[in-house]
């Protein structure tokens, strides 16, 4: 009984050699988990947006000032789908069903299992953001440009907000609860922060809390990608993107535990 509390503390001075060998084999193993049922994780993930994109499209037309906060606001729509929703959930399941005491008796730490899950739903994500980018630039005709560091972007975001939501599954105590607790936090994230609107148009009371949340920087760095407008404020957005993700991250360390009470 004793034995596990000494096992976990080695793990910590594993070498940091063997902490990205094992991310690699547990994201290849996650990935490999999946490989049967992506079609349904892109389909979940890019279903909502697209309509979304097809019914603003209809109300909006060609209005293309309004058309590039349509677009990247559906795109963020869809890596909170695919990132954040799906590892909350997944990890509420997880540690209902206590997949984590597996995970306990391997040579492995806990930041290596955490990246791996994050990491697989990032990459799971990519398509859906891709698929609604390219139909929303055909739908309202709109003038971007394709620059590479929009994967830069898609990555960093995807990390950010799938380490909110392996905290958010980490600590709730099963699936149903990490369920509820996602309802809560998707509208918050997409419709309280400047995604679908410009900033202006919040709320003043919103216009300072969203500056809290992470899609608020998501969305200005897609935004700014989009136009090649790579200047300074661009990469403080992705600063404070990458600093989100460090601190989630962080967090789901500290208060992840193999074992359910």
């Amino acid at each position: 009984m004793n034995s596990m509390p000494t096992n976990q503390n080695n793990k910590s001075t594993y070498p940091f050699s063997k902490h990205i060998r094992d991310t690699l084999y547990l994201t290849w193993t996650q990935m490999l988990n999946v490989r049967t049922g992506w079609v349904w994780y892109f389909f979940l993930s890019s279903f909502i947006p697209l309509l979304t994109l097809f019914f603003m499209f209809l109300v909006l037309s060609y209005q293309i000032e309004w058309a590039e906060y349509v677009v990247t606001g559906n795109v963020v729509f869809a890596v909170v789908l695919g990132s954040l929703n799906t590892l909350a959930e997944q990890m509420g399941w997880m540690k209902q069903n206590r997949f984590f005491e597996h995970y306990a008796a391997l040579p492995i730490s806990k930041i290596s299992l955490i990246i791996a899950l994050v990491t697989r739903c990032t990459l799971f994500s990519f398509p859906a953001m891709a698929a609604v980018l390219l139909i929303g630039k055909l739908l309202f005709k709109l003038p971007v440009v394709m620059h590479p560091v929009i994967i830069l972007v898609f990555t960093l975001s995807g990390f950010a907000l799938s380490g909110i939501g392996a905290f958010i599954g980490i600590t709730s105590t099963n699936s149903n609860r990490a369920n509820i607790a996602t309802r809560v936090v998707f509208p918050i994230l997409v419709f309280t922060a400047p995604v679908l609107i410009p900033l202006k148009n919040l709320p003043v009371i919103l216009q300072h809390t969203s500056k809290v949340l992470p899609t608020t920087y998501i969305a200005n760095a897609f935004r700014a990608a989009l136009k090649g407008d790579l200047g300074l404020h661009f990469w403080i957005d992705m600063g404070i993107i990458l600093l989100f993700t460090m601190v989630s991250l962080y967090l789901v360390a500290r208060k992840f535990d193999w074992r359910v009470d």
